[in-house]
């Protein structure tokens, strides 16, 4: 950008100076000098106690005094390998009026800054990702299809475990927000498709963590409901749920940050609620129902795996540890394949297991979607600047996502024929 539009100038003045602010356990700020405005803005600070915080705390905002003009911020900061610095990488600049954030494609300049009007939809849209919902509404009516075919089919019951599962995961989805917020996670920069609401700073990440717990408190009270119809043993599914929901990202276990991000969705969001959605229908346990679900699981689970792929950079910067980290680039990629076509698979011995459910055959008209992920990832090398590069024009996990609603959608009509059969044919 040109220097008249720009808010830092090529290189700090003589005295300028730098106040620094977080806020981890406690509010907290110090003053360092500034050493340079490159890429990133290099700080020296010897306060160790700013160095211990910037171990829990990353992301901060600053104000920059560079003589008569004053610049504030927000960045991720990072203690430098040597221990002597504060390496900040901002991704908010304003000096008066003038607004700069940057996106993927460089610095932009904003047109409005403004803070979203949080009484509208459109807003808690974002917030919750609400485009996200079907990935935890189609397990429920997997569920109730099986019970429909099975002839043990009651739908207020089916209505209330499907709020119960869609409230859980758009409290997930704010908690996840909130917490990647905190971490330094998520940025304006990002190559994800569904930004979160924290991102651009438009809002208090409190007022998103009470919309959380807003959720699943919902979540919990349809629950209670549920366990006094169907019995004790359904909190062992409501409160698996519930904590998993809370603790993908939040404390104490942060498992999307342990490289156990996948697994445990891939239960949650398959076998726990496509079972627990059964229990509440039939109050028993079903092995070809808990195949179709372990399916969709795997579905769940290959979402997760290509996005994190492609974000290793960013979660690498952010001090988290995923699992195509921990395997490496051409491992994640046949995980990937395996979670693509294993579901078919599963799918099928759940077929013999049941053979009232044979028209899930149905599934294969999905096939074509698996392939096209399959190719899209496939095509690649075995190289994560070549896999980001051309995520941007063929999004990986729009891909997955696209497949394992195909794949649920038709799960859940063959369902429906085989107990359309039976109450034909008895």
């Amino acid at each position: 950008m040109s220097q008249d539009t720009w808010p830092l100038p090529d290189k700090p003045g003589k005295n300028a100076r730098v106040v620094v602010a977080s806020q981890g356990v406690r509010i907290w700020t110090t003053e360092c000098v500034i050493e340079s405005f490159g890429d990133p803005i290099r700080l020296t600070c010897t306060d160790e106690t700013t160095l211990q915080n910037l171990e829990h705390q990353q992301r901060i905002a600053f104000t920059i005094l560079n003589g008569a003009k004053t610049v504030q911020g927000s960045g991720i900061a990072r203690v430098s390998s040597t221990g002597d610095a504060i390496l900040v990488e901002p991704y908010r600049l304003s000096s008066g009026k003038e607004i700069f954030e940057l996106r993927l494609k460089g610095w932009t300049k904003l047109a409005d800054a403004a803070p979203p009007d949080i009484s509208r939809y459109a807003f808690w849209y974002q917030a919750f990702r609400l485009v996200t919902i079907p990935l935890s509404a189609l397990p429920v009516l997997v569920a109730g299809g099986a019970a429909f075919a099975e002839g043990n089919f009651h739908p207020w019951l089916l209505l209330l475990s499907l709020i119960g599962a869609v409230a859980a995961h758009a409290g997930a989805n704010a908690t996840a927000d909130y917490f990647d917020f905190k971490k330094g996670v998520d940025s304006s920069k990002a190559l994800s498709s569904h930004l979160g609401a924290l991102a651009r700073e438009r809002v208090e990440p409190e007022r998103i963590l009470l919309a959380a717990m807003v959720c699943f408190f919902v979540t919990a009270f349809i629950g209670l409901v549920l366990v006094q119809i169907a019995g004790w043993e359904l909190l062992l599914f409501g409160v698996a749920g519930l904590v998993g929901a809370f603790t993908y990202t939040g404390r104490p276990f942060s498992y999307k940050y342990r490289a156990l991000g996948e697994l445990m969705l891939g239960i949650l969001v398959g076998p726990v609620i496509v079972m627990g959605a059964w229990f509440v229908q039939t109050g028993d346990w079903d092995w070809a129902v808990f195949l179709i679900s372990a399916a969709l699981g795997m579905l769940i689970s290959s979402i997760s795996l290509v996005n994190n792929l492609r974000d290793m950079p960013d979660d690498k910067a952010a001090g988290i540890k995923t699992l195509p980290m921990a395997l490496g680039v051409s491992n994640t990629k046949r995980l990937y394949y395996i979670l693509t076509w294993g579901p078919y698979f599963v799918a099928g011995i759940a077929i013999l297991l049941q053979p009232s459910f044979w028209p899930l055959v149905l599934i294969l008209v999905s096939v074509p979607l698996a392939l096209r992920a399959y190719k899209a990832l496939h095509s690649t090398k075995d190289d994560i600047d070549e896999i980001r590069l051309k995520s941007q024009t063929n999004p990986y996990p729009l891909n997955s996502i696209r497949l394992h609603v195909r794949f649920g959608t038709l799960a859940v009509a063959g369902l429906i024929i085989a107990g359309g059969i039976r109450l034909i044919w008895g």
